[in-house]
């Protein structure tokens, strides 16, 4: 099972995700939840490691882990970041609502 937890900070946006796992729905290389989580994940990651005047710290060290923790935004690309979480999240819970015994997602969110 994949299983990804994101932490969100009191505005909403991402502050940092680590997924970890394979959905064992097909054999390796065809497997179409592990790709559709890979996509998700790592075009958020490169988004944000590309960000101006934004730092993120992204590490995959082995086949089915990677992560992500992001330093605070500044003002003017809240908005943006807000944008890119959603549609993060958005993501993966529409996989993890077809695919519930293969990718589970839980939300950390600073109060």
């Amino acid at each position: 099972m994949i299983e990804i937890r994101v932490r969100l900070d009191k505005l909403g946006c991402l502050q940092a995700f680590r997924a970890s796992g394979h959905a064992r729905a097909a054999r390796a290389g065809e497997d179409i939840v592990c790709a559709a989580a890979t996509v998700l994940l790592r075009t958020c990651a490169h988004l944000l490691s590309d960000g101006e005047g934004q730092t993120a710290a992204v590490k995959a060290p082995e086949p089915g882990e990677l992560s992500l923790v992001l330093e605070p935004p500044p003002a003017e690309r809240i908005e943006w970041l807000r944008g890119v979480t959603e549609f993060l999240l958005a993501g993966i819970a529409g996989l993890q609502s077809e695919y519930p015994d293969k990718l589970t997602m839980n939300i950390i969110e600073e109060r």
